[in-house]
């Protein structure tokens, strides 16, 4: 099984799953995300080993959600990506890859892909209004 999974980075202590992820016989995984944004903690691991990946151009710009400034990204090759790849299943980050997953969506539903939205879900205690 061909299995993307798209993040907006590939943070070094998210690795370890997607190589297990991948060692399965039967699967093949690669990840699409994006650029490291500096001065934020959206840092791409220094290694990529036992998964396939591939890095995406990002325009990324601050904004304002829950009260406190954050990180929005986007990479709009995303659907090339995908359609070069072409997945069986697609595993994506939830609510904070929301610009990407609007794409990824629409690339998904066009290709009748099953779609895991796979999230943090409520933090409790947070207000959640606007975008959130």
């Amino acid at each position: 099984m061909k299995i993307a999974v798209t993040y907006r980075v590939c943070q070094a202590w998210r690795t370890p799953i997607f190589r297990r992820l991948n060692d399965t016989a039967e699967n093949q995984l690669t990840v699409f995300h994006g650029q490291t944004i500096p001065g934020t903690k959206l840092v791409n691991s220094p290694t990529f080993t036992g998964f396939g990946h591939k890095e995406l151009k990002t325009y990324a710009w601050s904004m304002k959600s829950t009260g406190r400034r954050v990180p929005a990204m986007i990479y709009p090759s995303i659907m090339k990506a995908l359609s070069n790849y072409l997945p069986d299943v697609l595993l994506c980050e939830g609510g904070s890859n929301i610009f990407n997953n609007l794409l990824i969506y629409r690339w998904a539903q066009r290709h009748k892909t099953p779609t895991v939205w796979w999230d943090l879900g409520e933090i409790p205690g947070r207000q959640y209004k606007g975008l959130s």
